[in-house]
């Protein structure tokens, strides 16, 4: 695909679905990373952090923005972040920081 044309009528779905099959394929890293602590009994004992450094935006307020670097929406800052601590009650918490 070519990024020079990305504007306000471009059809994401093609850079949604490259965007998904980068997140499948970091999701099986990240599998096999805990499976292999698993195996080896240090799953129990170990804190897991998994975090971002960006959103990814695909036009989502049809104003033009696209993927990370083009303003400061919503979209391109909120990121996710997941801990693992095999002692604490899994829970699920969702805030919205943005000022």
């Amino acid at each position: 695909m070519n990024f020079l044309d990305l504007n306000d009528d471009y059809n994401p779905k093609q850079l949604i679905n490259r965007y998904k099959n980068s997140l499948h394929f970091v999701d099986s890293l990240v599998g096999k990373v805990l499976l292999n602590l698993e195996k080896r009994g240090s799953l129990k004992n170990t804190i897991v952090v998994i975090t971002s450094d960006h959103g990814q935006e695909f036009n989502d307020n049809k104003k033009g923005y696209w993927q990370h670097g083009g303003n400061f929406s919503d979209y391109q800052i909120g990121v996710p972040l997941l801990v693992f601590d095999a002692s604490k009650t899994p829970k699920n918490i969702t805030t919205n920081l943005a000022l």
